[in-house]
């Protein structure tokens, strides 16, 4: 008699290959990182600001333990006023609050929008429109900032959709 057993494992916590590959027009966007379209010149993926996230930054952006994490335009702000929204892809297996902040130059110029976390295990993507972020100046935005709990796992954030006759200026992208 023999006896054949179908196992089916599935590696808990590493996410899937890949994520989801974005269909913009390259001209289009104003990438902040992703493998598509570029991680922007000058831009400090894990500056001191005395958080606990472990940031790992590679072909994803990966937030472990997070508490708060940023990432610094050190090149100039940015002007994405001719921008729609800002799209973010992410995925996480564990956590329950995450939100994205857009932070620009002044005190207290940062507005929070929080993700949808309750789909859990998948990449999800969001295209946050920008209006969203009511008390940021959008012709001068200097930082970007994730806080919320878990592990998640950032890909392809980029500004998009041309409201105002065409891209936005800001630093080249680097790949």
């Amino acid at each position: 008699e023999v006896l054949f057993y179908w196992v089916s494992l599935r590696w808990v916590g590493a996410g899937p290959a890949t994520a989801p590959e974005p269909t913009a027009a390259a001209g289009d966007v104003l990438s902040v990182f992703g493998t598509t379209y570029g991680n922007l010149a000058g831009a400090n993926f894990d500056p001191a600001w005395g958080q606990t996230t472990d940031a790992v930054a590679g072909d994803e952006y990966v937030l472990n333990n997070l508490d708060y994490q940023g990432v610094a335009f050190d090149a100039g702000a940015l002007d994405v006023s001719a921008y729609e929204y800002l799209h973010v892809d992410y995925y996480t297996d564990d956590s329950t609050a995450v939100n994205v902040f857009l932070i620009s130059s002044g005190t207290s110029e940062e507005t929070a929008v929080a993700l949808d976390v309750t789909t859990t295990g998948q990449w999800n993507s969001v295209d946050i429109p920008l209006a969203s972020f009511t008390a940021v100046n959008l012709a001068d935005v200097i930082q970007m900032k994730f806080d919320g709990n878990g592990t998640i796992r950032l890909a392809n954030s980029y500004f998009g959709g041309v409201a105002g006759g065409g891209p936005a200026t800001a630093p080249e992208p680097t790949a």
